[in-house]
């Protein structure tokens, strides 16, 4: 079975339409925000779309100091004074349920929201 123009060209329109409802300002990252949480306790809140410019966050909790970011969409812990850096190294989280966590700082970095995709199948 070979491929012809006609189904690629389906292709990319399908795909250009599931790109445009993903980008789009209702779709379904809209609404994803950043909960930046320090002993269990809520200490910053971020929408992670909308964002014109970087914004940084500065924790500091048992003598080390971590700094988290947020741009386009994503959140991410940009540096640490701990010593294994975990943190750090977690990178960039962009979809809901995601978490970077450090232990030293008992920070706790979530993206909230919808989540995307199946969560569960019954049947």
């Amino acid at each position: 079975m070979k491929l012809k123009i006609g189904d690629a060209a389906v292709a990319l329109i399908l795909l250009a339409a599931a790109l445009a409802f993903a980008a789009a300002p209702g779709g379904p990252r809209a609404n994803l925000r950043a909960q930046i949480s320090v002993n269990g306790a809520v200490v910053y809140e971020v929408p992670l779309w909308g964002l014109s410019e970087k914004q940084t966050y500065v924790v500091r909790e048992n003598g080390y100091t971590n700094v988290v970011a947020a741009e386009n969409g994503a959140v991410w812990v940009e540096s640490a004074d701990c010593p294994d850096r975990v943190c750090v190294n977690t990178g960039r989280l962009v979809r809901a349920g995601q978490s970077a966590v450090c232990m030293k700082t008992r920070l706790v970095v979530r993206v909230l929201g919808e989540r995307e995709g199946v969560d569960a199948v019954s049947g």
